[in-house]
């Protein structure tokens, strides 16, 4: 993938992140490529997907990417990302104590900001979720596929959370499709902190198409603010 395909890539995910809609050719070269003619941009496209980064769900449709395309797109756009001013902002509105109710007040103010679904663990036995219903609030929830495959990640949320809990690193993991233990149409972002000297698991889930640059420094904001408790 040559740099001119790379940004690309990033116009489209960018653009379907933001209207959930199949992203068409005219548009892109429209918003991002106006140097670029239409066909210009089909041709690049095809090369895109003939690669397997981006897919066309329905005939004559535009395209969306695949999970590859995002693996592509956190390679290369993603892993700098800082906490936004505005989310750092509602951030600071917590509290945060010793006290494990702080840290769940937390996970539902994150919930609430990234639209997603906020999973904390405080140890393999000791699990806390919420935004479940964030979810189930996204387009993809109209795709009976997405909609079954989610049904059955809440029945085993604490089962793969406990595996999860063991398996976290100290460095922010964002794993996609079938990288995600939580179900293979999702994503999601897993990070250690250190917890009033205890590990604890911190991690929000939610459809690939979720905003990997906003989450990720959301998590790290997140994670700052954890270990400074003492």
């Amino acid at each position: 993938m040559d740099e001119r395909q790379q940004k690309l890539l990033k116009a489209i995910i960018e653009e379907y992140v933001e209207t959930a809609e199949p992203v068409g050719s005219a548009e892109i070269a429209k918003r991002h490529f106006a140097e670029l003619s239409p066909a210009t941009i089909r041709n690049e496209m095809a090369a895109l997907e003939e690669a397997g980064l981006i897919g066309q769900p329905h005939v004559s449709a535009g395209r969306v990417p695949t999970a590859s395309g995002y693996n592509s797109y956190i390679q290369f756009f993603v892993t700098d990302a800082e906490v936004w001013q505005k989310d750092q902002k509602n951030l600071a509105e917590v509290e945060l104590s010793a006290e494990r109710q702080t840290v769940k007040e937390l996970a539902k103010k994150i919930a609430d900001i990234c639209e997603g679904t906020v999973m904390v663990a405080f140890s393999s036995n000791d699990i806390y979720y919420t935004g479940i219903s964030n979810l189930f609030r996204q387009p993809e929830f109209a795709l009976s596929g997405w909609a079954y495959s989610m049904s059955e990640v809440i029945d085993s949320f604490e089962r793969v959370l406990s595996k999860v809990y063991f398996q976290a690193e100290l460095e922010p993991q964002i794993l996609v499709g079938a990288n995600n233990p939580f179900g293979d149409l999702a994503a999601s972002i897993i990070v250690k902190c250190n917890f009033n000297s205890d590990d604890l698991v911190l991690g929000i889930l939610g459809p690939m198409r979720m905003n990997y640059r906003r989450n990720l420094g959301l998590i790290r904001a997140v994670k700052e603010l954890i270990n400074s408790v003492k």
